[in-house]
């Protein structure tokens, strides 16, 4: 191939930390692997794209968080892709290696796993589920998935992507307490919501929001949709998939 777009991971944070070895061995030496065999048996390879997350952020205390605040994971998951992410600046460095690092936050629409925020709140209102969530006060940037993918094709081959790293998010949080109350809005959900059921991360982080003003202004990127907007696309893919009208 002339290009790679890595995005194989052991994504869900919770599942990473009962499982830090697998997780490791499939983020961290599968990515290692997969751009070293790219480096070393690919002649003329061109670009090296990753999937890298805002949780390697962590805990910060300025915001927007920019690409250059440094990196506080705290989780397996996170502590996985800072060590893939940091090796594969390495290669860069020593060996010029096309690479280029994005750090999407947190990524809805379409998805099939419920695991995720916004598709276990949607599919419990949709289904008129009492819905059980954990902390109500977290806070983060949620960016739609079409945003989300236009980022990659808008890096890909691009040489003024190449040997970066880019945030790629809206710029703004929104609780989940307040995205909760969202999403009962559009789908007009009038039932209960329990707070702290599900068991809280060991180390959580309070609020992600990231600046993405240097892909705005290197490569030309910003997102076309506003969360509502997101939203209310997500719910009708839902609706459609669970056959709720």
């Amino acid at each position: 191939p002339d290009a790679v777009i890595h995005l194989a991971s052991i994504s869900p944070v919770a599942y990473s930390y009962d499982h830090p070895q697998e997780v490791f061995e499939v983020n961290t030496l599968g990515t290692i692997n997969l751009a070293e065999a790219c480096l070393r048996e690919v002649p003329h390879f061109k670009h090296f794209l990753f999937a890298g997350t805002s949780e390697e952020y962590g805990n910060q205390t300025e915001f927007p968080i920019k690409e250059n605040a440094e990196l506080r994971p705290n989780s397996p998951y996170a502590v996985s892709k800072v060590a893939a992410d940091k090796y594969l600046q390495y290669m860069r460095d020593a060996y010029d290696f096309p690479v280029t690092v994005l750090r999407p936050f947190n990524t809805y629409g379409r998805k099939d796993n419920v695991h995720f925020v916004v598709e276990r709140i949607i599919t419990q209102m949709l289904q008129g589920k009492t819905v059980k969530l954990g902390d109500p006060t977290p806070e983060r940037d949620l960016l739609y998935i079409d945003d989300h993918v236009n980022a990659y094709l808008t890096c890909l081959g691009n040489e003024k992507a190449k040997g970066e790293v880019f945030n790629f998010c809206t710029g703004r949080s929104i609780s989940i307490k307040e995205l909760a109350d969202l999403i009962a809005k559009l789908t007009g959900f009038k039932g209960e919501i329990m707070w702290n059921t599900i068991p809280a991360r060991p180390l959580d982080i309070k609020k992600l929001v990231g600046s993405y003003e240097k892909a705005k202004r290197i490569l030309g990127w910003e997102p076309k949709h506003t969360l509502e907007e997101g939203l209310k696309k997500t719910i009708d893919i839902w609706r459609n998939k669970l056959s709720v009208r």
